[in-house]
């Protein structure tokens, strides 16, 4: 990968090197015959990307992200299996818990929901997640959903290994390049003014994570984008064996938990989520803020309640890094307003699980003008415009959607 970009023509810039922009020049280079550079401020996964919670989880409430991260999940897995390593990919399997009879009905219906588009998702009952996961206590479980093809993914190899991948197919990847201005000229094509040099391009991809709305005011476009503080606990060593642990999730309690080697990693959507503008968020390289683990305490001592060996070995150390949310907690994915300019942003929570599946509606879009899928959920424009001049009332929906992360669909 180069350090510094040099004067060049690309039918597609993306801007951005994290798990979206990554994985669409990859898919651009493997399916399309378009001509792709990335332009990459810091390295690759250095903004939000390498940080992320890297879970890998089908069952969602509503069928285009659904479509999104079944494709992902898919590509995930075929391409560790055929390159073991590449974006250290475990294919573990996935528990969403249920502990009262109606989130036992919402996650039935959800079920049947991902069934019909080929997701092998089941509902199961307490004796069978105990032969799945012996150690995990199944007290107050009345059901779970199962889906055997989920997982987790180490977030900084997925986006390093996509870029690799990406680069062995012909797409052109410049890291320590920093975006400077970005216009469009009379004639229809794009320039992106770096500190390297400049790029021109006929279309443009913001892949910028947060930052991508400070990317598409540069080009006169509005995104709307807050950063969310977001907590990861780490606890101590506790045996290699969790490694193959599925990912859990229990609504209720607003937990969820994955492996990282020999230790289990536990995140939450708590009650009082923090957010700040983007234009206050340094601007720096695997930028975090001040962990706050009292703030955790709840998600922790669920997973405690459900892996009482964590009692035992205890918290290794808390992150608290930011993340790029929508008002409605959806990703954003769609075309911007100036011809050629488009947004794929906003991985509000599953930006890891759908990125592979963003490469693939996104490089499709540009290459033939039409979507795999039906990308209304998608949409930029199913945010008022009045979002731009009144930011009070777009806080006050970002936090409403991410504080109801986990409420009950059927409510």
């Amino acid at each position: 990968m180069s350090q510094h970009t040099t004067s060049t023509d690309v039918d597609v810039a993306v801007i951005g090197g994290g798990a979206f922009g990554t994985s669409i020049a990859f898919h651009l280079a493997r399916d399309t015959d378009l001509s792709v550079r990335v332009i990459e401020r810091f390295g690759v996964s250095e903004g939000t990307t390498w940080h992320s919670a890297g879970m890998v989880g089908q069952l969602r409430s509503k069928d285009p992200i659904m479509q999104v991260i079944r494709h992902s999940a898919a590509l995930y897995a075929s391409l560790e299996e055929g390159t073991p390593g590449l974006l250290d990919f475990r294919r573990v399997g996935s528990l969403r818990i249920a502990t009262t009879p109606i989130r036992v009905a919402e996650m039935t219906e959800q079920v049947a929901q991902a069934r019909a588009l080929g997701i092998d998702a089941e509902m199961i009952a307490p004796d069978r997640i105990a032969e799945i996961v012996p150690t995990l206590d199944t007290d107050q479980i009345l059901a779970a959903c199962w889906i055997a093809s989920d997982g987790y993914v180490d977030p900084e190899q997925l986006a390093v290994g996509l870029a690799q991948r990406a680069v062995e197919l012909g797409a052109q990847i410049s890291t320590g390049t920093t975006v400077t201005a970005l216009t469009r000229t009379d004639e229809g094509h794009w320039v992106i003014e770096t500190d390297g040099g400049t790029v021109t391009a006929a279309q443009v991809v913001l892949a910028g994570g947060m930052h991508t709305t400070v990317l598409a005011r540069q080009a006169g476009a509005f995104v709307p984008l807050l950063c969310s503080r977001q907590q990861l606990i780490y606890s101590n060593p506790i045996d290699p064996e969790v490694a193959g642990y599925p990912t859990v999730r229990e609504p209720d309690e607003s937990m969820i938990m994955r492996a990282s080697g020999d230790r289990l990693v536990v995140g939450s959507y708590v009650e009082d989520p923090e957010f700040d503008v983007v234009d206050d968020v340094p601007v720096t390289a695997r930028y975090l803020f001040e962990p706050e683990f009292d703030r955790m305490i709840p998600a922790w001592d669920a997973c405690v309640r459900r892996f009482p060996v964590l009692a035992e070995v205890g918290v290794d150390r808390v992150i608290k890094g930011p993340e790029g949310v929508t008002p409605d907690g959806e990703i954003i994915m769609a075309p911007a307003g100036p011809e050629g300019l488009w947004i794929a942003a906003g991985g509000s929570g599953h930006g890891i699980a759908s990125a592979g599946g963003v490469g693939w509606v996104m490089s499709t879009w540009l290459a033939t003008g039409t979507p795999p899928i039906d990308v209304t959920d998608f949409a930029l424009d199913r945010f008022p415009a009045s979002f731009e001049t009144d930011p009070e009332a777009m806080l006050a929906e970002t936090r409403l959607h991410e504080i109801g992360r986990y409420a009950l669909v059927t409510e």
